[in-house]
């Protein structure tokens, strides 16, 4: 079980790669984010089991969803987990 400390540690590498992800997907136009999340969409109805295999071995593209997501004015905040 990890110690207090790392989980502190844990808890701001993830921040570092939330605020990473924001700032990548924050240089898109509105147009290339709604691209993005209809692909994922697309991908999601064709291959569910393909498109779970990308998310579950590629966090990042899951947190790049979700703020594509906000961007798109689809979620009204972001959650912190």
């Amino acid at each position: 079980m990890p110690t207090a400390a790392e989980k502190a540690k844990m808890a701001m590498a993830e921040e570092a790669q939330r605020a990473e992800v924001a700032r990548l997907m924050e240089t898109l136009t509105p147009a290339q984010v709604l691209h993005l999340i209809g692909e994922m969409q697309r991908l999601t109805l064709r291959a569910p089991d393909v498109a779970r295999a990308l998310l579950g071995e590629n966090t990042q593209l899951g947190l790049a969803l979700q703020h594509a997501q906000f961007l798109a004015g689809m979620l009204e905040e972001l959650a912190l987990t």
